[in-house]
């Protein structure tokens, strides 16, 4: 059952008038200890959808106790009182639509955000993707650099990526852009997660039901 809205001026967060935030989508949840982040995909002021429109954007809270709702201690900001876009979308259609978060997870000081370019919206629930990529942040996710080396092509299976910390390696669930396909994995020594080539692909089982990376 729902607990508490936490964007939008009638949440207990108020985003409309303390950080410009109307009306978001997402939601995506990561940090260590005693902080977490949560970014949001596409963000406006207003309705209907056009006033302000931030490709993500991003809160953090240090409040663990979710049994009454989620109070952020804030926002990133460009200026008082207004989300900053984290990546820049460009708002060109068939170009690049947005960018848009899928998954992320911190690792030491460095925060690792997965996301998504959408070049085309279809019909709904579908889209085509340019690309997934990565962008990383060294300052408590106030300013984000994209990985240009980092990112598989949109037709791949891996427009849309989950990152998971687990054991000794960065397992990554991804699917194709606009919810098409079956979900793969693949995998990464954490200290390799930079590098394109040390990534290993699921692709099937041994005799005795291990998973087998190539």
């Amino acid at each position: 059952h729902m607990v508490e809205m936490l964007t939008g001026e009638y949440s207990i967060n108020r985003t409309k008038s303390r950080n410009g935030v109307g009306g978001t989508d997402l939601g995506v949840i990561w940090g260590t200890g005693e902080k977490l982040f949560i970014a949001f995909g596409d963000t406006f002021l207003n309705e209907p959808q056009s006033d302000n429109w931030r490709s993500n954007v991003l809160a953090y809270t240090t409040d663990l106790d979710y049994t009454d709702g989620i109070l952020f201690d804030g926002m990133i900001e460009n200026k008082p009182g207004m989300a900053k876009e984290l990546l820049r979308g460009r708002k060109a259609d068939n170009v690049e639509m947005t960018k848009i978060p899928t998954g992320a997870f911190q690792m030491g000081e460095t925060h690792y955000l997965s996301f998504m370019s959408v070049k085309h919206w279809g019909q709904a629930g579908e889209w085509i993707c340019n690309y997934g990529g990565v962008a990383k942040s060294t300052d408590e996710g106030r300013n984000w650099t994209i990985l240009e080396d980092l990112k598989w092509p949109g037709d791949s299976c891996f427009c849309q990526m989950v990152p998971v910390v687990a054991d000794d390696y960065v397992y990554i669930a991804g699917i194709s852009g606009g919810r098409n396909g079956s979900a793969k994995m693949m995998r990464v020594m954490p200290e390799d997660y930079e590098n394109f080539e040390a990534y290993e692909y699921l692709v099937g089982l041994t005799e005795d039901g291990s998973p087998r990376y190539s």
